[in-house]
């Protein structure tokens, strides 16, 4: 049984035997930390034996793979440009792509037909290219929902600090339904217009994929063709593991 970890910078998702913890990143600095915040859910029913996972937060890479360790009996896989993967990443300067892309990559790479657009809807929006061939080309980064939505908290005088929701109104009725309209569907229309210029601009039909934190209700303001796969971060750590155990 591995138990599978994706820290990002606002959020932190642990999951193992089909179950997903998620709390905020901040709540831990130390392998302790991380250990009792899941100690009542995973630890309390499965007893995994290997770990695996991805961090954006360097500082907290530590504390993670030190639980892991502690938890499974066995030094955890890291999800990085150094592991094997079942996705080619040599064209592309490998030592500064997120390991939350790399894992999104070779989870699409594994269950999907290729060529992709992998869109990751987080703090940041990635946009992941995937050749035919499993090639990573590269992609585009813009600021996610959630850092949307804080900008214009911090750089407005009167607009209101609110978080994204899940349910959302294309036309806002009061103020903060705005906001969240305008980021998401910014965000919807960011995807929709990247698909189609990728595809036009390399001359064949690419799919999209989506998955992240916001990536259920992104996904309702896209076509149905776009792929939602909430998992697919995990999925991709799973292969990674089992390319590198």
């Amino acid at each position: 049984m591995i138990i599978a970890v994706n820290v990002g910078n606002t959020n932190t998702a642990v999951f193992c035997s089909g179950k997903t913890v998620l709390f905020p990143t901040s709540e831990y600095s130390s392998a302790g930390d991380f250990i009792s915040l899941i100690s009542d859910s995973i630890l309390k029913t499965d007893n995994p034996d290997g770990g695996v996972f991805a961090s954006v937060v360097p500082e907290k890479n530590n504390a993670v793979a030190s639980a892991l360790e502690a938890i499974t009996g066995h030094s955890p896989i890291s999800a990085n440009s150094y592991a094997s993967l079942n996705i080619d990443i040599s064209h592309y300067d490998a030592a500064l792509l997120g390991a939350d892309r790399i894992a999104a990559c070779c989870g699409a790479a594994a269950k999907y037909s290729l060529p992709a657009v992998v869109f990751d809807f987080g703090t940041a929006t990635t946009a992941n290219v995937l050749s035919a061939g499993g090639v990573f080309l590269g992609g585009a980064i813009v600021p996610g929902v959630s850092t949307m939505l804080k900008s214009l908290s911090q750089n407005t005088a009167q607009l209101p600090y609110i978080t994204p929701q899940d349910d959302i109104r294309l036309i806002g009725s009061d103020t903060r339904e705005c906001m969240l309209a305008g980021a998401y569907y910014a965000t919807a229309e960011f995807a929709k217009g990247y698909l189609a210029n990728v595809s036009s601009a390399l001359g064949q039909s690419f799919a999209g994929i989506v998955t992240g934190g916001n990536a259920a209700a992104v996904h309702a303001a896209l076509p149905e063709s776009y792929i939602f796969d909430k998992d697919l971060v995990f999925y991709g750590l799973m292969k990674i593991y089992e390319l590198n155990a």
